[in-house]
């Protein structure tokens, strides 16, 4: 099982109910089937239709633990508190480790196992509603990968841990209506924990790249040198830089050329030329277009004010 590799060879059919793992129950495991006439009554109830349960549960120290499904038209959302498993989607791998959490929306095929050697404790719900989708778009910024970034976050252990004890204490509608709004609680949590996360990554990554940018003021970068400096996609990146910085990257990096021609006119001794070929300009024209654009006044224009100030 530590070297598994599974394989989909699925072929596309009419959806089905997914129906969850038939993993035989160890000590202090939950899995719940919600009742088919339960899940319509809180399909067409106001506080239940945005999103409800299919089936739930949390499976500790999971070994042997294994699902390959070919059909599956539900939500299931998949939380490894600690050990590890394999997931397989549409034909791409992840290994699953402690605080990470995938979630797969209807129509994905897919397999996963627990580890032998070191099995994950599983919480999970499977769901449906008016609201799935949205929550799916919000969680998943990468549509090809299921897995959201890891969290080791003792509240949402907490959060899970209290879904569990609800819906262990009976089956009637009320119940299920506030083990809804539960799920709905952790899905919530998850996008703003996870929005923060991806914030302060992004913070992390500006702070970067204005580093290289600042180291390579010589040079002409492109757009894909700066993302990959940053280690987020390009798109990504160049729309999450201009919210934070209020440009986008490539002007930044002619800002802060400008800015070190400033200083360098400023100085003396070079001249205007040759402070372009510094900053990466072998046309001494095309510098002087670009300083102008930036400060509306040309280099010389810029010296001679800057000299007339200091006399």
């Amino acid at each position: 099982m530590d070297d598994i590799a599974l394989v989909l060879g699925f072929k596309r059919e009419i959806f089905v109910m997914s129906e969850p793992s038939d993993w035989p129950l160890s000590k202090d495991a939950v899995r719940i089937i919600v009742p088919r006439g339960l899940q319509v009554r809180l399909e067409n109830h106001a506080l239940g239709r945005g999103l409800y349960p299919l089936a739930l549960g949390y499976y500790p120290k999971a070994h042997r633990h294994s699902m390959k499904r070919e059909n599956h038209d539900d939500y299931l959302l998949m939380y490894c508190m600690d050990g590890e498993g394999v997931l397989t989607c549409n034909e791409s791998q992840w290994k699953v480790q402690a605080g990470q959490i995938a979630l797969l929306a209807p129509g994905q095929l897919h397999a996963y196992a627990a580890r032998s050697n070191n099995p994950w404790s599983l919480f999970w719900f499977h769901f449906l509603g008016d609201e799935a989708s949205a929550f799916c778009d919000e969680l998943l910024s990468d549509c090809h990968s299921p897995m959201l970034p890891q969290t080791g976050d003792l509240t949402l252990q907490s959060l899970f841990r209290s879904l569990m004890a609800t819906v262990t204490s009976g089956y009637s509608q009320p119940i299920f209506i506030y083990a809804a709004n539960q799920m709905r609680g952790i899905l919530s949590y998850l996008a703003w924990s996870g929005n923060r996360q991806a914030h302060r990554n992004t913070v992390d990554s500006v702070a970067r790249v204005s580093a290289f940018m600042r180291q390579n003021l010589h040079r002409n970068l492109t757009l894909d040198e700066l993302a990959e400096s940053s280690g987020l996609s390009k798109y990504y990146f160049n729309r999450r830089y201009k919210a934070l910085t209020g440009h986008s990257p490539m002007q930044h990096f002619t800002h802060m050329k400008v800015e070190q021609a400033c200083l360098l006119l400023e100085a003396g001794g070079a001249g205007i030329a040759e402070i372009g070929f510094q900053l990466g300009y072998e046309d001494s024209l095309y510098f002087s277009r670009v300083f102008r654009k930036v400060l509306g006044i040309s280099p010389s224009e810029y010296r001679e004010r800057t000299l007339a100030g200091s006399t």
